[in-house]
């Protein structure tokens, strides 16, 4: 028998364990979509859309989940925010000339 290098042979002894791939099922989404965008979307095919629109919902969703927060705690009346809502538009009109 060939005597093996130290290298190989430490190599060859050891029990080598592989990781067992584990899928996690998830709900499907679908989402109707442009042509145009879809023929766009498949010339990247090297891209995981699935992923990168996993991404957008998730930070989406933090986003809505502080404005949540913020919301429950304020003492504003609806009637109040739209008074505000309006006074911050016509400012920017007025800013811009358009009013």
């Amino acid at each position: 028998m060939k005597k093996l290098s130290k290298f190989y042979e430490f190599y060859y002894n050891r029990k080598i364990y592989k990781p067992v791939k584990t899928q996690i099922f998830m709900p499907n989404i679908t989402l109707a979509i442009p042509n145009e965008l879809h023929k766009k979307l498949r010339s990247h095919s090297e891209i995981r859309w699935s992923d990168v629109i996993r991404k957008i919902l998730e930070k989406r969703l933090q986003d809505l989940e502080i404005m949540d927060e913020i919301v429950s705690k304020s003492k504003l009346t609806e009637k109040d925010v739209e008074e505000i809502g309006e006074k911050i538009k016509e400012g920017i009109a007025r800013r811009h000339g358009i009013k």
